[in-house]
């Protein structure tokens, strides 16, 4: 009984394997046009090889801020739109950000690829 728990809760996790592998899924699905693109703001790496980096990033000073980007927390008999906004931002004010930024086609290259691994990431 105790084993199964410790493996019930390692299912849980999402992790490096959980980001990669749904990476690897997404990838499998782009057109060769948004591959090629793809492939030119990340300066030749995959998405797999991006899927994870937040995790890692949002532990440095430079992007602590998106250390809440990760989650939303709703409690049980709430809707999305009755929980309070964070100030820092939650995943789906993340994604909407970072999704509006790639849309505007103004940003400079290095914007691009960060923009494209949060995305990514999240």
């Amino acid at each position: 009984m105790l084993a199964a728990t410790f493996v019930a809760v390692r299912c849980l996790a999402w992790g490096q394997v959980g980001h990669d592998t749904t990476c690897k899924i997404a990838e499998k699905h782009l057109t060769k046009k948004v591959q090629e693109k793809i492939s030119q703001v990340l300066d030749g790496k995959s998405i797999i090889y991006w899927s994870n980096w937040l995790d890692n990033a949002s532990h440095q000073p430079e992007y602590a801020y998106a250390s809440t980007w990760h989650y939303k927390n709703i409690d049980a008999g709430q809707a999305y739109e009755e929980v309070v906004p964070l100030e820092t931002g939650d995943v789906v004010t993340a994604l909407t950000e970072q999704v509006a930024k790639l849309k505007s086609h103004r940003l400079s290259h290095e914007e691009e690829a960060l923009a494209l691994k949060m995305v990514v990431h999240l």
